[in-house]
């Protein structure tokens, strides 16, 4: 199996979607035109800022499709499973892999509190039901309320990854960072100059990007890319409902401050 191609920085892509919350194509079609232009090593459909718990299958299958066309394998394209049962994460590993996908990330199954055994057993058998496909554990305490513990990990012969630069001090290959939406060529930057061994470099890249990306808790999530990548003049348009745009306040403000700062604006 070749995971060579696992690594630098990875774009979790925003899914720009129309007034009816359809995939708008030639927006998605933009924002992986403009990712790739920015550096990126990858595109992960339908991440955590993909909003990929707000989409249905066909319309994932549909946008995926469409991002595997437009980077027509300039980068590989990963896809993002964060579906509860065992079963559907399968359906969707097989179906992003018959669609050109080269590798599937999977979320922990948010809502329950599985056991070591269940747990094992459902990433087990969606490696299982894709075998010739690498598989990445996406681990997300903060929004399915318990984290994978490194044993588990380390059973399941996967290594999980951050998107900061002391990640790549302590060995990681590379990360999927949300920022790279609307400032890829900060966040390529950070990788770009470690892997040429400018440590320096690499650290004052990261330290310019560190008050953008902090300024983002501010809002409610999943909005605060979308809002950055369109102050950028992106177009990405909206978040699916419930959520909003961030309104006029210290949030956005906040939005506008650190990118000014950074030389984004």
């Amino acid at each position: 199996m070749n995971t060579e191609f696992m690594k630098g920085v990875v774009v979790p892509i925003l899914t720009v979607i129309d007034g009816e919350e359809k995939i708008d194509e030639a927006g998605m079609r933009d924002q992986v035109e403009y990712v790739i232009q920015g550096g990126v090593s990858g595109i992960l459909a339908f991440g955590s800022n993909g909003e990929f718990y707000m989409v249905e299958e066909d319309e994932m299958e549909r946008g995926l499709k469409i991002m595997v066309d437009q980077s027509a394998g300039r980068v590989p394209v990963y896809f993002g499973i964060g579906a509860i049962s065992t079963k559907k994460c399968c359906r969707l590993a097989q179906m992003a892999v018959k669609n050109g996908a080269a590798a599937v990330s999977v979320l922990q199954p948010m809502f329950l509190k599985p056991t070591y055994a269940e747990l094992y057993n459902h990433f087990k058998t969606i490696a299982e039901s894709v075998p010739e496909t690498p598989v990445l554990l996406y681990n997300n305490p903060g929004r399915v309320g318990y984290t994978l513990s490194a044993q588990l990990v380390e059973e399941l012969a996967h290594v999980c990854s951050s998107d900061r630069y002391a990640s790549l001090c302590h060995g990681a290959v590379g990360g999927v960072c949300t920022a790279a939406n609307f400032m890829p060529e900060l966040i390529t930057d950070v990788y770009n100059k470690y892997a040429a061994g400018d440590l320096a470099g690499s650290l004052e890249a990261q330290f310019k990007l560190n008050p953008v990306r902090l300024s983002m808790d501010a809002a409610s999530f999943p909005v605060a890319a979308k809002d950055m990548a369109n102050l950028r003049g992106r177009k990405v348009g909206v978040p699916y409902l419930p959520t909003l745009p961030t309104p006029e306040g210290a949030a956005k403000q906040g939005f506008v401050k650190t990118m000014t700062e950074a030389g984004l604006l």
